[in-house]
């Protein structure tokens, strides 16, 4: 013990709380558990071999950890968090965040802003949040729910499921499958894609969109077509088409699976 420290530095306007080890071999473990009032800006919080906590703090925070989870609950600004071997769950974060672990999954809730989240080895899950989200994970699923905004999502060896958001830019995985909703488009269009594995697509037929969509080794299915939909050209494999006056792409490719397309509202 004697070769621990914790030691509180007055800096400017600033307070720095840390602890000092010093010696070789020193195994000794120390947690925290600061409270600040309300008006305080908590600026960044560092650990190792250990998780941490935020509940209620405001402004922007940086929190890099190794070794253990992060959960932050109730902040006003952004977060960017960085750890490795840990859990990283959002709730209730205004200023949205930059989320970036391995070997774990990143859950989000009740985000107000955007979300860039990035994972190996673990799933990411989007749900009842504001703002466009940016989303790469491997061996893992990606899954997004209720989004007020458009995703991009891309993955290796996991499925991904996106419902009930403003649109999709980029839906992308392999060795798995895709469930999507397309309810707008953008600039750029939307692409879904995978590779050994099915897409289940589900579009509205109130967009002006150019439909094609490639189905190697696999068929295309019309399950419930929009109604005024014009088709160009109709293979097992293959499908071009227009919804309403046309415009922005819509583009869907799978090999080794299955292409099922839906009318949204009515799978």
């Amino acid at each position: 013990m004697e070769k621990v420290e914790v030691q509180v530095t007055s800096r400017n306007d600033n307070i720095v709380i840390e602890t000092i080890v010093t010696g070789k071999n020193v195994k000794v473990s120390v947690d925290y558990e600061i409270k600040v009032p309300n008006s305080s800006m908590l600026g960044t919080v560092r650990t190792s071999n250990g998780k941490v906590e935020l509940q209620k703090v405001t402004g922007n925070v940086t929190v890099a950890a190794s070794n253990g989870g992060i959960y932050a609950e109730d902040l006003s600004g952004l977060l960017t968090a960085t750890t490795s071997n840990g859990r990283i769950e959002l709730n209730r974060v205004s200023g949205g965040g930059v989320l970036t672990t391995s070997s774990a999954g990143i859950a989000v809730k009740n985000s107000g802003d955007s979300i860039t989240a990035t994972t190996t080895n673990g799933k990411i899950e989007i749900e009842d949040s504001k703002g466009d989200v940016v989303l790469n994970a491997s061996n893992g699923g990606i899954y997004v729910k209720k989004l007020d905004g458009y995703v991009t999502a891309k993955t290796s060896n996991g499925p991904i499921d996106i419902s009930d958001a403003t649109g999709i830019l980029i839906a992308e995985t392999s060795n798995q499958s895709i469930k999507a909703e397309i309810a707008n488009i953008k600039a750029g269009g939307t692409t879904v894609k995978t590779t050994n594995g099915s897409i289940e697509l589900y579009v509205s037929p109130a967009l002006d969109a150019d439909i094609e969509m490639k189905a190697t080794s696999g068929q295309i299915s019309i399950i419930s077509a929009p109604s005024g939909m014009e088709i160009i050209k109709s293979e097992s494999n293959y499908f071009q088409g227009v919804l309403g006056s046309g415009g922005l792409d819509i583009y869907v490719e799978t090999s080794n699976g299955n292409i099922d397309f839906y009318k949204l509202g009515a799978g």
